[in-house]
């Protein structure tokens, strides 16, 4: 939880190339339990791409946190 706020702090300081190497080291190793985790990590990783010109994967990432949010979503739902 730690380095996506790292990561988030990165992007918010303008450090997008810092922001990327930790958001997308952070991904892989984010247990499924913490699934807004996965969309914070999303939400940076779309920043930092948009401002560095990469729209495709600024796409990517913006998809899968709506995809997170709404998996999120639904395990709240389903409490």
């Amino acid at each position: 939880r730690a380095r996506v706020a790292l990561a988030e702090a990165y992007c918010r300081e303008g450090e997008d190339r810092r922001a990327v190497e930790t958001a997308e080291g952070v991904l892989k190793d984010i247990p499924p339990h913490f699934a807004m985790e996965h969309v914070r990590a999303h939400q940076a990783l779309a920043v930092a791409y948009r401002r560095l010109g990469d729209h495709e994967r600024a796409g990517h990432h913006r998809r899968q946190r709506a995809l997170y949010k709404a998996k999120a979503n639904a395990r709240a739902a389903a409490r």
